[in-house]
């Protein structure tokens, strides 16, 4: 059993909503609060509207700025796994 206050193990949790900034500007913020960790809880990894979000141009910018990626979409995200609430193009019906 590990011992310690629960303080020894607390870490703040700072969530940045990107929304349509630039990539860069979204890596200043994760480097400006001091982040180590970037956990995306997107419903897909990927992003047609904004294509620097998507999982391989976020999982490059943050490894560039040395900071840990960590997807949690399949926990976290908000869409249906069964395919009859999706349209043609993906979306969710």
């Amino acid at each position: 059993m590990a011992t310690g206050s629960i303080s020894d193990f607390a870490r703040p949790v700072i969530t940045i909503e990107h929304s349509n900034p630039a990539l860069a500007r979204f890596m200043e913020l994760v480097q400006g609060c001091g982040a180590s960790m970037v956990a995306d809880v997107s419903f897909q990894p990927l992003c047609r509207g904004v294509p620097c979000f998507g999982r391989p141009a976020l999982e490059a910018a943050l490894a560039a700025a040395r900071r840990e990626d960590v997807f949690l979409g399949d926990f976290l995200g908000g869409g249906p796994k069964e395919k009859e609430y999706y349209d043609a193009e993906g979306r969710v019906s």
